[in-house]
């Protein structure tokens, strides 16, 4: 788990961040339909004070699993 982010390995979470990205260039109507789904108060017109959240940079080192205490 990174940031709000969740993923088994570094490169899922990278994937997610990039996904989350990406997604901030969409219509509204496409950005409901895409992989984080759209926000309500949070999108395009929500304007400066409650606009979309955008994901800090990733570390710069690997992300690792958890170990599981046995």
């Amino acid at each position: 788990m990174w940031w709000n982010f969740v993923g088994r390995t570094h490169d899922e979470v990278e994937q997610a961040r990039e996904d989350w990205e990406a997604q901030a260039e969409l219509s509204v109507a496409d950005a409901q339909s895409a992989r984080y789904g759209l926000v309500p108060g949070h999108g395009p017109d929500a304007g400066a004070e409650a606009g979309r959240i955008p994901a800090p940079p990733l570390p710069a080192v690997r992300l690792t699993p958890r170990k599981r205490a046995v």
